[in-house]
C-alpha cells in the first residue's frame, strides 16, 4: 500500500503563502456564511458554517488539528432532511468518525465514510481504539468488499498528529 506510515502529511503540495491563506480567511469572515474561521501558522484555516446545526466537539478537534497541520477545513451546516457529509477538505467533501472502544474496525468508520458519499474519510482516534496495523488491515479489508475509493483517508491521532493514507491501487 502506498500510505505514509509514521510521518505526518507532506503539506507542501497544498502549501499558499500567508497573504493568500490570510487573504481567504478575510474573505470568509467578511461573506458572513461562517460562525468562526481561524488561521492557523501553518497555513491551515478552520470555519464553520452559520446555521443550527450543532457539530459534535470531537468534529471541532479533529477539524482544528487538521488545521494546525496545514489543511483547509469547513464543517458544514448540516441542518435539513438530507443526509450530507461533515464538510469539506479543501474541496473535496469529507466525513468523520470518531470510534470508542470496543468493537468499532476500521473498516467501520471507512463504511460509515462511504454512506455518505464522502470523497475523504477521516477518522479521529481521540480514544486511541487503533495502532498502524488496525488502520492497514481496515483499509484491506474495506477495498476486499467495496469498490469504492476515497481520495485520502485521514487518521488524526489524540495528540492531533494528522496521517494520510491512500488505497492499494
Amino acid at each position: 500500500m502506498t500510505k505514509e506510515f509514521g510521518k505526518d502529511r507532506m503539506v507542501e503540495q497544498y502549501r499558499q503563502s500567508s497573504a493568500d491563506v490570510a487573504a481567504k480567511a478575510k474573505e470568509m469572515r467578511d461573506s458572513g456564511l461562517y460562525s468562526e474561521v481561524i488561521t492557523t501558522n501553518d497555513g491551515g484555516i478552520f470555519a464553520i458554517e452559520k446555521g443550527k446545526a450543532k457539530h459534535k466537539p470531537e468534529e471541532i478537534e479533529a477539524g482544528k488539528y487538521m488545521a494546525k497541520a496545514g489543511y483547509h477545513v469547513i464543517l458544514k451546516d448540516e441542518t435539513g432532511s438530507v443526509t450530507t457529509p461533515d464538510g469539506y477538505v479543501y474541496s473535496f467533501t469529507f466525513e468523520q468518525r470518531t470510534p470508542t472502544k470496543g468493537g468499532a474496525t476500521f473498516k467501520r468508520a471507512l463504511d460509515h465514510a462511504q454512506k455518505k458519499s464522502a470523497d475523504v474519510a477521516v477518522v479521529y482516534d481521540k480514544h486511541q481504539v487503533y495502532h498502524r496495523q488496525d488502520v492497514e488491515n481496515g483499509i484491506k479489508q474495506f477495498e476486499n468488499h467495496s469498490k469504492y475509493r476515497f481520495k485520502r483517508i485521514i487518521v488524526v491521532s489524540k495528540s492531533g498528529n494528522v496521517y494520510e493514507h491512500s488505497h492499494n491501487e
